[in-house]
């Protein structure tokens, strides 16, 4: 059973382990397509849109920009559309966005999964413009995979923060990971939650 989880604040736990099955992809300069009914402002920084990845030891990974198609944030500004119907553009502006696959059963050996995140990596993975000092600590899955959708910026001028997560069970026989279909159902249900956490407040 897919499970869709978010809270107000965010921390993630660092990992040992053996083996890593993730691969950073190609990276190239990204600019996100407009969606119809958004006016983006997209303050990320060329280096907030690549893949990234700590060490082959950590089992998260930073998902660039050009890993899925579309990609998270066009997914973003059309999960927007879809939960706040308006006849006027959305003005959105993005300050920190990142979709982070999470991945502690795919590492051979992964010890203290789901433990509590260092500040070290929380520095690592989260742009500094972001205050994270509002979000709680997910409750990630100690042995499972899992999207998870980190947020901030603002929504039609309102200064918005979130943090959630969508756990994913890939299939045996899943050669692409990242075109999955159960690892983009659980990007699309970690951004959507994000959207109407966003919203709600």
């Amino acid at each position: 059973m897919r499970t869709i989880v978010s809270v107000a604040a965010f921390s993630i736990g660092l990992l040992s382990s053996i083996n890593s099955t993730t691969a950073a992809p190609t990276v190239t300069s990204y600019e996100a397509p407009a969606v119809t009914g958004v006016v983006l402002t997209d303050n990320r920084s060329e280096e907030r849109k690549k893949h990234y990845r700590s060490s082959v030891l950590s089992p998260m990974a930073v998902l660039g920009d050009d890993a899925i198609k579309p990609s998270g944030i066009v997914r973003l500004q059309q999960a927007l559309v879809d939960h706040k119907k308006q006849s006027a553009p959305i003005k959105l502006v993005v300050n920190d966005f990142a979709i982070i696959d999470y991945f502690p059963k795919r590492l051979a050996g992964a010890a203290n999964a789901g433990g509590v995140v260092t500040n070290e990596i929380v520095r690592d993975m989260i742009d500094s413009r972001t205050d994270w000092k509002l979000v709680n600590q997910l409750s990630l899955p100690p042995k499972g995979e899992a999207v998870i959708c980190l947020f901030s910026g603002e929504i039609d001028g309102k200064r918005v923060v979130a943090a959630t997560f969508s756990e994913y069970k890939p299939s045996a026989l899943t050669l692409s990971l990242h075109t999955s279909k159960p690892f983009l159902t659980a990007i699309d249900a970690a951004i959507n939650q994000a959207v109407i956490d966003a919203l709600a407040k």
